[in-house]
C-alpha cells in the first residue's frame, strides 16, 4: 500500500528558530496523479472555519470525512496506510530531533503535560508516548481565491503537522498557497508574545508584522510535504489565495496529537474505525 515517503533527497532543512522539513516525491508518481485526480469536491461533509482562518475542510474527527475518502480508492488507501501507530512511530522518529532540540531551548509549550519533556529524554521513550496518549487526524482542506489562513503557533495538543500538496493544473506561483513560517526580526520577544498563545489577536497583528519576517516559505508544489513542529514560538500563515475561478489551494494536513480527555482513540479504535467507514 503506498504511504508518504520522507527521503532525504530534495530535502530543506530548518532547526532554528523551530523544527521545520521540506520534502520532494513523497508518494510515487502514479499515485500521486491518482490523489491529485481524485482530490475530494467539497460537498455537505466539509465546513468553512470562521474567524482568522478562513478554510473550507473536512476532518476525520467527523463520519463525513470517511465518506468523502470512500469515493476514492486511492484516498481510501492513503487514510488506512497513514491513520496507524506504525505511521504515527514513523511520523514520531523523524520529529523526535526537534523536540529534543525544543526541550534544551525551553521552547516546550507550558501547557503541555508535565511528562512530555521528561519522554523526551530517549527517543524510545517519546515513541511510546506516542502509543499510550497520541493520535492522528487528517484534513481535506482548501482556500480559495481571498482566503487566507492568519498567524498561529497551532494549538497545545498538536505536537507535529505535515502538509501534503496537491496543486491543480494551472496553478502559478503568483496565486500562492505556500506556508510562510516567521522568526523575530532582533531574535528578542516583543512585549506582546505569549508563550502560551496560538493565533495572533486581530489588535496584535500590526506589531506582529512588524517584529516578525519569514525564514522560510514552503514551495506549493506537486508531490511535495512541510512538516513542522509545534513550539512556543512556531509562527506560520498562509497568504491570501489569488487565483481565478475554479482554482483553489489543495492539501491535506496531518496531524500528530495529544488525544482529549475522554476520547475513545485508542490506536486499535483509530484503526477499527477507519476499516469500518471506509469499507
Amino acid at each position: 500500500m503506498p504511504i508518504p515517503q520522507f527521503k532525504e533527497d530534495g530535502l530543506v532543512k530548518f532547526d532554528d528558530p523551530f523544527f521545520v522539513r521540506q520534502f520532494s516525491d513523497v508518494f510515487p508518481g502514479d499515485f500521486y496523479t491518482r490523489l491529485s485526480d481524485e482530490f475530494p469536491v467539497p460537498n455537505e461533509h466539509w465546513g468553512e472555519q470562521g474567524g482568522l482562518d478562513r478554510k473550507i475542510a473536512a476532518s476525520s474527527s467527523d463520519e463525513g470525512f470517511f465518506a468523502v475518502a470512500k469515493k476514492s480508492k486511492a484516498w481510501s488507501e492513503f487514510v488506512k496506510g497513514t491513520l496507524n501507530r506504525e505511521f504515527a512511530r514513523c511520523v514520531g522518529r523523524l520529529v523526535y530531533p526537534g523536540l529534543k532540540r525544543y526541550r534544551d531551548a525551553s521552547k516546550i509549550p507550558p501547557r503541555l503535560p508535565r511528562d512530555f519533556s521528561e519522554r523526551l529524554s530517549e527517543e524510545s521513550r517519546f515513541l511510546d508516548l506516542i502509543d499510550e496518549r497520541m493520535t492522528l487526524g487528517l484534513q481535506f482542506a482548501r482556500l480559495a481565491n481571498g482566503q487566507f489562513n492568519s498567524p498561529h503557533t497551532d494549538t497545545v495538543s498538536k505536537i507535529a503537522t505535515i502538509l501534503f500538496y496537491f496543486p491543480q493544473e494551472g496553478w502559478r506561483k503568483e496565486y500562492g498557497g505556500g506556508t510562510y513560517f516567521f522568526r523575530f526580526r532582533d531574535g528578542r520577544k516583543p512585549d506582546w508574545f505569549d508563550p502560551n498563545m496560538n493565533r495572533v489577536p486581530r489588535e496584535v497583528l500590526d506589531r506582529f508584522w512588524q517584529d516578525t519576517e519569514p525564514f522560510f516559505v514552503s514551495s506549493y508544489a506537486p508531490n511535495t510535504a512541510c512538516m513542522f513542529c509545534k513550539s512556543v514560538d512556531s509562527f506560520h500563515a498562509i497568504g491570501r489565495i489569488r487565483a481565478p475561478e475554479g482554482l483553489s489551494r489543495r492539501a491535506v494536513v496531518m496531524t500528530l496529537r495529544y488525544r482529549e480527555e475522554g476520547e475513545d482513540n485508542s490506536w486499535d479504535a483509530v484503526e477499527a474505525r477507519a476499516k469500518a467507514l471506509l469499507a
